[in-house]
């Protein structure tokens, strides 16, 4: 998958929130696939990771998440 707009370098001045937007082809048949991976940090607790993915296949979308750890 490849960063969009430019998401892959957070904004300036930015410390706590990054949105990384993504879009790729899965292999197999899979189809096109976007995703948003939203990170949050917190000093108390760390970064959390927020995921959303859509795809021309559920399969697929499944896949995706299963293989960040979902």
């Amino acid at each position: 998958m490849e960063p969009l707009g430019g998401s892959q370098n957070p904004a300036p001045g930015t410390t706590t929130v990054h949105t990384l937007q993504l879009s790729g082809l899965l292999t197999g048949g899979g189809g096109k696939i976007v995703a948003r991976c939203r990170m949050t940090f917190s000093r108390g607790e760390g970064v959390t990771l927020e995921v959303g993915v859509r795809g021309e296949k559920e399969d697929a979308c499944r896949l995706v998440i299963t293989a960040i750890g979902g």
